[in-house]
């Protein structure tokens, strides 16, 4: 168990770094790890799932404390404030034109809303890569 446990973390280590080097995020990385190691991928483990869990649990308290050790009230209340018209844009550009294609093509209800979501990110990547 604390052998795959090992080769994971360095295996999610491994994606960060290469993510840096990239520079974007790692998070994609992770979360296309966790569906090729996950129940159903192509090559699930089978680590402990309480464990796994239990670390997932803490992770998420950990970072929500580093965040409010990083940011105050006030900041968030900002950021907030400026962020909600560019949220709002987002959703009305972007969101529901992929909503309507996947109910125009008939698709069922989460597949119609997580549609547009691909092709919006690669068009974000195609930006930031011509700067």
């Amino acid at each position: 168990m604390f052998i795959e446990l090992g080769l994971a973390v360095v295996g999610l280590a491994l994606l960060a770094r290469l993510a840096n080097k990239w520079g974007f995020s790692a998070i994609p990385l992770y979360l296309l790890a966790g569906l090729v190691f996950g129940k159903g991928g192509l090559a699930p483990l089978k680590l402990t799932e309480d464990f796994i869990r239990t670390g997932a649990d803490i992770g998420v308290l950990l970072l929500l404390f580093m965040l409010g050790l990083e940011y105050s009230g006030e900041e968030l209340m900002l950021g907030l404030r400026t962020g909600f018209p560019a949220g709002i844009a987002d959703f009305v550009l972007n969101f529901t034109p992929g909503l309507v294609a996947g109910f125009l093509m008939r698709w069922k209800p989460l597949a119609a809303v997580n549609y547009w979501e691909p092709f919006r990110n690669a068009r974000k990547r195609t930006e930031r890569g011509s700067r």
